[in-house]
């Protein structure tokens, strides 16, 4: 079975995956390799043993896109509800090792996002991303995750997605102040909300 059958045969793909040469997974437009693309610029110029948290990883493609670059330390946490989005992941990971010929210091976690965060013993990470994903949480647990995370790492980036972003935006920024982080906003076009990601940074 060549790359576009074994693709083919892990339908359906949320998360667009860029495999190389022309071959991509199908997926959500505005996510996955767009999202990285997106993000890469406002990351460290280098990140050589930075360690990330990957808040509702998905096919986990933020994350082999960080080892790719010398990321370690690096978990991915997706309750992983889709039909394949399991196998996608490993297949993801196992991929572009051996493209890279290399390992990757990746862990992934599957369970309900909130109760991972409030039940793992978690070492400090250099950034977590929280991409889409907070707005899925119970309301009655908002604070209290959002406390765990900031134990967690002095930088997170947030997004969040038309539709939501009005609700939610303001909400969760107050949230992230309270628990002593300054916002960066950044947009790629002043009219789309869609593209609307946060860059939270803790007051030290």
């Amino acid at each position: 079975m060549n790359l576009q059958e074994q693709i083919e045969d892990l339908r359906p793909w949320y998360q667009i995956v860029d495999f190389g040469n022309g071959v991509k997974s199908p997926g959500q437009g505005d996510c996955g390799e767009w999202m990285w693309n997106i993000l890469r610029p406002h990351l460290p110029q280098s990140l050589e043993g930075l360690s990330l948290l990957d808040l509702g990883c998905n096919t986990g493609i933020h994350c082999v896109r960080f080892a790719m670059e010398g990321g370690k330390g690096i978990v991915g946490v997706d309750n992983n509800d889709a039909p394949m989005a399991t196998k996608q992941t490993t297949f993801v990971k196992k991929y572009f090792e051996e493209k890279e010929r290399k390992q990757f210091d990746i862990t992934y976690l599957e369970g309900e996002v909130e109760n991972v965060l409030l039940n793992t013993d978690f070492p400090r990470f250099d950034m977590i991303f929280a991409l889409s994903i907070f707005h899925h949480l119970r309301t009655n647990n908002h604070k209290k995750v959002l406390a765990a995370v900031s134990k967690l790492s002095p930088i997170i980036y947030m997004r969040f997605r038309a539709g939501s972003i009005d609700k939610n935006y303001t909400y969760f920024d107050s949230l992230f102040k309270e628990l002593g982080y300054s916002p960066f906003y950044y947009k790629v076009k002043e009219t789309d909300s869609h593209v609307c990601f946060i860059k939270y940074i803790q007051n030290i």
